[in-house]
């Protein structure tokens, strides 16, 4: 059986369009987070979690040196030799938490808070700036609270500082 040259380059291109497809989507999925299970009546995940700005699934030191600049402009007089304190395994395992938390509680509003992290990289203190309850502060306090942490880097020395903790909640039907 002979197979034209027509159609085995229309199969190359076809092929060369699903790899380009399938990175979009692991790039894609970098930035979001699927919910666990679709609604009724759909087989489709909506996500639950988007991110527009970094990488969900990354520790600091994975990310790109574009999306390290994004992560340090948080902070204010940041050395080019410094390094914030971030999550060891990204920041997905928490929204994650958060997220199936959101389910239950359907808040709607901002979160902010601060979480102080210690130059042995364990989490201190939180600071609630602005939550949309008390319950939704509690729960991801404790989740706060609970993960690891790559130390802040000053002056070449692991030091103490806070790590900004940001989301918008909203109730989708």
């Amino acid at each position: 059986m002979k197979i034209s040259s027509r159609i085995c380059a229309a199969l190359l291109v076809l092929a060369n369009s699903v790899a380009i497809a399938a990175t979009d989507a692991e790039t894609l999925s970098e930035f979001t987070i699927k919910e666990r299970d679709p609604q009724l009546g759909t087989n489709i995940k909506k996500n639950v979690v988007e991110s527009n700005l970094i990488p969900l699934n990354k520790a600091y030191g994975d990310m790109t040196p574009e999306h390290q600049a994004i992560v340090r402009a948080r902070y204010e007089h940041m050395a080019d030799s410094d390094q914030p304190p971030y999550t060891v395994h990204g920041l997905a395992p928490i929204y994650k938490q958060i997220a199936a938390a959101q389910q239950k509680l359907l808040v709607k509003g901002p979160l902010s808070m601060d979480v102080e992290i210690e130059a042995d990289g364990t989490p201190s203190r939180i600071f609630v700036h602005e939550s949309p309850s008390p319950e939704m502060s509690r729960f991801a306090a404790s989740v706060l609270m609970y993960e690891q942490y790559q130390p802040a880097v000053c002056t070449g020395r692991p030091c103490r500082m806070a790590v900004p903790f940001r989301m918008q909640f909203a109730v989708r039907r």
